[in-house]
């Protein structure tokens, strides 16, 4: 059971980070874009 919540606990940061990296870098293309 503990590693059970263990996994879901890694999985969960990991999609949270995944996600966030993503918003970083479609800000960064915005930003790219009305800089050119």
């Amino acid at each position: 059971m503990k590693i059970s919540q263990h996994g879901a606990r890694i999985c969960m940061i990991g999609k949270v980070t995944h996600f966030t990296i993503w918003i970083e870098i479609d800000l960064f293309k915005k930003l790219m874009i009305n800089e050119a």
